[in-house]
């Protein structure tokens, strides 16, 4: 049976030091979203629907064109499309990151 969750992302590798009340000495790991999750949410950048994304070790990676970009600051929005009225929970964008190559 295929677990109901992506697979936990590594978000930082040193350790947290030990404080009183919070976690020991560990990395840090994502809570990962549900699997089937990349085809209910929908993403925008400066109101560009993005499209084509692939979930890579636990990432939702969508492709973004340079044109897409704006200098200085860049709008990105985030909505569930298809979600069910019935669930009341919240959701978490724990992370958001943008990776730019340079050729």
């Amino acid at each position: 049976m295929e677990p109901q969750r992506l697979d936990p992302v590594l978000v930082r590798e040193y350790i947290v030091p030990r404080r009183v009340g919070g976690p020991g000495p560990a990395p840090h790991r994502t809570e990962p979203p549900a699997r089937g999750l990349e085809n209910q949410i929908e993403v925008r950048l400066n109101n560009q629907l993005l499209q084509g994304v692939r979930v890579e070790e636990g990432w939702l990676v969508y492709p973004v064109q340079p044109l897409q970009l704006a200098v200085g600051e860049n709008l990105v929005g985030v909505r569930v499309n298809s979600r069910p009225p019935e669930i009341g929970q919240e959701i978490l964008l724990e992370k958001l990151g943008l990776q730019v190559r340079y050729s």
